[in-house]
């Protein structure tokens, strides 16, 4: 049975948790790194910007053969599917998804590393207690890391529009604007699971240090198991599924069938994280 939620006061909570994030640690590292990550990716893009538009034009040469080979690796989509997407939309604003969704999980774990982990172990949880529900107080931080997330995302997307409007030779403005709310909507549902994770590891481990090491441990741990035992049993290659990572990719690369069914998925994964974190939550002694 799901508790019953007051939304008054997880918009409070979200609000104060949202603020929090902008002048905490957490906050503060999860935006530097995908900041520099992302600047970093963008100035190769305007650095090697007629190459990219020889790639938008169809041109082939030796060193697109790599660059496609070393895109596809990353996607892992097929040769027609990327040469179609690198034609068709704005290969600056594709080929930053691409290198962004691949930091997106752990990064967003590290903004999500503290949703009531530190007032768990400071006891600081049970003056809030009177005042509102354990159910209001872990929507209330996922929300407000969601929105931060999300607002993260709506910043690199404007960046990736502007440098795509001066950069791009082959597309026009609206399909370059299309293709950024797509960035911005791809990337903000690729966090919501991995920030539902972390309540989680938050409410388990009442500790944020021990959570971001549970929530960062557990991802790499599942993708280097599904990886490396993919190559030795098929069978274990499904264990990649315990985070919803293999389906990043297709929320902007894939077919429209794709899209829906990796967006789903991906609120589907952060529905069953949260009543999960809900679950111990109401059980811990606080």
């Amino acid at each position: 049975m799901l508790p019953k939620l007051n939304l008054r006061d997880i918009r409070i909570l979200a609000g104060n948790e949202f603020v929090h994030l902008l002048r905490s640690g957490p906050g503060i590292l999860a935006l530097s790194i995908l900041g520099l990550y992302a600047g970093w990716v963008l100035s190769k893009l305007v650095e090697h910007a007629d190459f990219i538009n020889s790639l938008a034009a169809g041109g082939m040469s030796q060193e697109s053969t790599v660059v496609l080979a070393i895109v596809k690796w990353l996607a892992d989509v097929e040769d027609e599917v990327l040469r179609n997407l690198l034609e068709n939309h704005s290969p600056f604003i594709t080929l930053l998804f691409v290198m962004v969704a691949g930091i997106a999980p752990w990064v967003s774990m590290m903004a999500g590393l503290d949703q009531n982990a530190g007032d768990i172990g400071s006891k600081g949880i049970r003056f809030m207690l009177p005042r509102t529900s354990r159910a209001n107080l872990m929507m209330g931080r996922f929300v407000g890391t969601a929105v931060f997330w999300t607002t993260v995302q709506v910043l690199l997307g404007l960046t990736a529009i502007i440098v795509a409007l001066a950069m791009d030779e082959h597309n026009g403005m609206a399909s370059i604007v299309m293709d950024g709310i797509w960035l911005i909507l791809a990337l903000s549902l690729i966090g919501l699971p991995f920030i539902a994770f972390m309540a989680i590891c938050s409410v388990t481990t009442g500790n944020p240090l021990l959570s971001v090491t549970m929530g960062i441990g557990c991802y790499f741990a599942i993708a280097l198991i599904g990886g490396l035992g993919g190559w030795l049993n098929e069978n274990l290659g499904v264990i990649r599924f315990a985070f919803p990572s293999p389906l990043r990719i297709d929320l902007m690369l894939g077919s429209f069938p794709e899209i829906i069914v990796a967006a789903v998925a991906m609120i589907v994964y952060a529905f069953i994280y949260l009543v999960s974190a809900g679950a111990i939550l109401r059980k811990r002694d606080l």
